[in-house]
């Protein structure tokens, strides 16, 4: 249901802008139904990665997973730890691009910490910034 509802919202508020997506489902999850409610022509790339956690689909796993529902539509690959993941998404969409993050709660909440956005949403002054990077 997540999914289904994620596909219709980047159809309705965003239009035929393209995402790389990073995706972390925990064990219990059917991953595959999951993949099956996603778009592949939304995405230029996709990256597993995990979660910190007692359930969490290992990386290569549920790369195989993507694959096996998408075929060659899209280039997927797994990172790990989550935050490489972000960084690594962040550097495949560019400076014009968007990175949506799917699937496990702890992910979203794994990757706000990366991104340095706190509770109320806003970005603090160590959050990831492309022009930033560049200067490192």
């Amino acid at each position: 249901q997540g999914f289904d509802a994620l596909k219709e919202t980047l159809a309705e508020e965003f239009g035929p802008r393209s995402w790389v997506l990073v995706i972390g489902v925990m064990g219990d999850k059917d991953r595959e139904a999951m993949v099956r409610q996603l778009d592949p022509g939304r995405f230029t790339h996709a990256i597993a990665t995990s979660a910190q956690g007692a359930r969490p689909v290992a990386p290569d796993e549920l790369a195989r997973s993507i694959q096996s529902v998408w075929g060659d539509a899209v280039p997927v690959e797994s990172v790990q730890p989550s935050p490489a993941a972000m960084v690594r998404a962040l550097d495949l969409a560019g400076e014009n691009g968007a990175v949506v993050v799917a699937g496990s709660l702890y992910l979203a909440g794994e990757a706000r910490g990366a991104l340095g956005i706190d509770e109320e949403g806003m970005a603090s002054e160590r959050s990831y910034h492309p022009a930033a990077r560049a200067e490192e």
